[in-house]
């Protein structure tokens, strides 16, 4: 209790002023959707406008744009100048925006380096690939490379069964396949690779997070989940993996399937930023490029929408 009460005693409380602030900001936000709400009844009922109506109208936009100037802020506040830039430089030179991949021509091709490019941070990047030929053991690759040099991994599963998911990890780990020889291995050696499997999970420990099958499919669920774990922040994940963007869906209440991916890509991109960390998802590439028999992809054979592609920072098909 002592060690809360500390804590608590720490933080920076917001000064009257601020309130003050906050509330007549908030007060005319209200006051603002109350004008607005009049301009949209106004400009409704109206046939040929009168002149007392466009007088009214013209009002009402008076109105809102003195709410909107007379919040007594800096606009200027917001906005990071040369000065800025410069008197940060140090961390231009200390931070690194890649999680480098084992593989060096990939980490050359995205972030100009074998050895220290790779996946972006702060971005979103998609694994794109037709359905069965390996995205999902792509994206576990990646993941259980970055664990293996000390990096933090929340694999979203959307797509597999748990037991299924686990196996295909003790396969990658012990590098057999316990599908195929589960029922002829001798117990002697099946607890040989047990052992193994087990003293990895047990040096990846809390550094590997595998959420099954979210409780919905919505992605506002997932991305108030994703914020509530950037308040824990020795265990914020440095990659999130999500698998697939296509099972994930809206509250939209009737918006485009397109409108939908818009929607969400957008999220994801701000929760990359927010969270400083690489977000993959794996998407399925639809079949034109198949029917069309073309060895190169184009964003149009991104399934479901072109947003996806256009909203990831790297598209990897």
């Amino acid at each position: 209790l002592d060690k809360f009460i500390d804590q608590v005693l720490t933080v920076e409380v917001s000064s009257v002023d601020s309130i003050i602030k906050l509330t007549n900001f908030r007060a005319n936000q209200r006051k603002q959707l109350d004008k607005l709400n009049e301009l949209k009844v106004v400009i409704a009922n109206k046939g040929q406008a009168s002149d007392t109506e466009l007088a009214k109208i013209s009002s009402l936009t008076d109105q809102i744009r003195l709410l909107e100037n007379d919040l007594n802020r800096d606009p200027f506040q917001s906005v990071r100048t040369g000065a800025k830039i410069a008197a940060d430089i140090d961390l231009l030179w200390e931070s690194v925006p890649f999680l480098p991949t084992q593989f060096k021509d990939l980490n050359k091709a995205i972030g100009y380096s074998e050895e220290f490019g790779g996946i972006p941070r702060g971005c979103v990047t998609t694994i794109a690939a037709l359905s069965g030929y390996g995205k999902s053991t792509l994206a576990k690759c990646f993941c259980n490379h970055w664990l293996d040099n000390g990096h933090t991994v929340l694999f979203i599963n959307f797509e597999e069964a748990r037991q299924h998911w686990e196996r295909t990890l003790m396969t990658q780990v012990v590098k057999k396949n316990i599908y195929a020889e589960t029922f002829i291995m001798s117990s002697e050696n099946k607890a040989k690779l047990s052992k193994r499997f087990q003293d990895k999970m047990y040096e990846w420990g809390d550094r590997l997070m595998v959420r099954h099958d979210p409780e919905t499919l919505f992605f506002e669920d997932l991305e108030k989940w994703l914020r509530d774990i950037l308040g824990y922040g020795a265990r914020k994940p440095d990659a999130v993996i999500i698998d697939t963007i296509q099972s994930m869906f809206t509250r939209s209440g009737g918006k485009a399937r397109w409108g939908e991916f818009e929607q969400i890509m957008v999220g994801l991109e701000k929760l990359a930023k927010d969270m400083d960390a690489a977000i993959i998802v794996t998407a399925q590439q639809n079949i034109n490029s198949v029917k069309e028999k073309r060895e190169e992809v184009n964003q149009s054979d991104m399934g479901g929408s072109v947003t996806i592609t256009q909203k990831s920072s790297v598209t990897l098909f």
